[in-house]
């Protein structure tokens, strides 16, 4: 155990979800699935240990728990100096700081029962965060990171517990482990799923203690671009219970299917990624995301895609010429894949939304995050 530091920093970036592979009874393993970290729009969470509850008042998107448990928390989540202006991606609305506010709350009291971390308190501050359930993995980074920054002011090394850990400590990555190996590598990931336990009686939450194993981690190209848009008029994904709910009625995917969507991934998609053919990945991409999507039908509005503003804005983006053109996870974030030299790349973030007709701040250019998690030791 090392010496433990007062306040620590967490850097993250975003997660975009390919797809999973397996659905059903008869599948060799439950889920599976790939996707990347990209670095922006990324989420960076600040903590600090204190000595006992905060006096009151506190200010605004603050929550204070200062009741008899021996743990106490302070939640600052995203003063409104950080992201004053109207966006698709960043979180800037009141109902979204609420939202981050109460998740701040319960993952540190979570985390500190669960791990069993000596902490009396700390103040936990959001400072940057996507928008949650818009198909970018916020929840995952969030919860990782907060397990992150407490077991370091504990004095653990976050790096000698492991990803797993963290993510048990934080009740994330029950389905897909992208996000969590993502947060802890960065890269493109792909992950084996959890075993086929065919005992749906069981909650889902039980099914699965650990997060699926990695199987890959590839490097994109730093010359490679991500155009990320997403439809103005489409709520958020489904997420939560509404989630879990929706995978018990979706039909399962054959085994065929699986079968082929594994040899697209394995001789095609990751070749590609490996040479650092764009057009490739791009053509694997795009197969795999329109199959994949079709699974989905039954659940949304848009057969492959969440909603048919979805369908049109992916042939918007087709048009521009970016490739891999897809959505992430439910959406309603959709996503393409360019070069840096390219002339769609040089558009500042107003002239790609309006070349898309949408307002500005709901397209965005950002890049393969081949890192993980930074943890910065501030004091």
């Amino acid at each position: 155990m090392n010496p433990s530091p007062r306040r620590v920093r967490i850097e993250t970036g975003a997660r975009l979800h390919f797809g999973l592979l397996a659905r059903g009874p008869t599948a060799p393993r439950h889920h599976g699935g790939l996707g990347m970290m990209i670095d922006q729009p990324g989420l960076v969470l600040t903590a600090e240990t204190i000595a006992s509850p905060p006096p009151t008042p506190t200010p605004p998107h603050a929550r204070t728990h200062a009741e008899a448990a021996p743990f106490h928390v302070i939640v600052e989540a995203l003063a409104s100096a950080a992201l004053p202006q109207p966006s698709g991606f960043g979180s800037c609305a009141p109902d979204d700081l609420n939202v981050w506010a109460a998740r701040l709350d319960a993952t540190a009291r979570r985390v500190v029962r669960t791990a069993g971390l000596p902490l009396a308190g700390v103040r936990l501050r959001l400072e940057r965060a996507p928008i949650p359930h818009i198909g970018l993995g916020s929840g995952t980074q969030l919860g990782l990171a907060v397990a992150c920054a407490l077991a370091t002011l504990s004095g653990l090394d976050p790096s000698g517990i492991g990803v797993a850990t963290l993510a048990r400590w934080s009740g994330r990555g029950l389905r897909s482990g992208v996000g969590a190996h993502g947060f802890e590598h960065g890269g493109l990931i792909v992950d084996g799923g959890h075993p086929n336990l065919r005992d749906g009686d069981r909650p889902e939450t039980d099914r699965f203690p650990t997060i699926a194993p990695l199987l890959s981690r590839l490097v994109p190209s730093n010359n490679w671009r991500v155009i990320l848009a997403r439809p103005e008029r489409l709520a958020s994904g489904r997420h939560g219970q509404d989630e879990a709910d929706t995978f018990a009625r979706l039909p399962p995917i054959p085994r065929s299917q699986t079968d082929a969507w594994c040899g697209l991934v394995l001789l095609e998609l990751l070749p590609a990624i490996v040479e650092g053919d764009l057009p490739r990945f791009g053509a694997a991409l795009s197969r795999l995301q329109r199959e994949v999507g079709d699974s989905f039908a039954t659940e949304q509005a848009g057969g492959a895609w969440a909603g048919v503003e979805s369908h049109r804005l992916a042939k918007r983006l087709e048009a521009l010429g970016l490739v891999g053109v897809g959505q992430s996870s439910w959406g309603p974030t959709l996503y393409g894949f360019t070069t840096a030299d390219s002339s769609i790349a040089q558009l500042d973030d107003s002239a790609l939304a309006d070349a898309l007709g949408l307002p500005t701040g709901w397209a965005m250019r950002t890049r393969p995050l081949n890192q993980g998690a930074r943890v910065i030791i501030e004091a």
